[in-house]
């Protein structure tokens, strides 16, 4: 799995991770170093429309929008 971000938050530590498969990307939430039960998906086909109307890379962007709900700031 590759990490994508990685934050603390009230004293504890929060990976995003991600991992490639056939139709895109898996996305998995660890908390101090364990799995969660939260996790999503980007496919292929949603990396590349975010890359043509150049709104930024999804995967990072659902990484950004999880930490800001986290925090409560979303």
């Amino acid at each position: 799995m590759h990490t994508v971000k990685t934050f603390d938050h009230e004293g504890r530590s929060f990976e995003i991770k991600m991992v490639s498969y056939g139709d895109g990307w898996h996305l998995k939430v660890f908390v101090d170093g364990m799995p969660t039960k939260v996790d999503g998906s980007v496919s292929h086909e949603v990396q590349q429309d975010a890359a043509h109307y150049e709104i930024g890379d999804p995967r990072k962007i659902i990484a950004d929008a999880l930490e800001e709900f986290i925090k409560g700031n979303g």
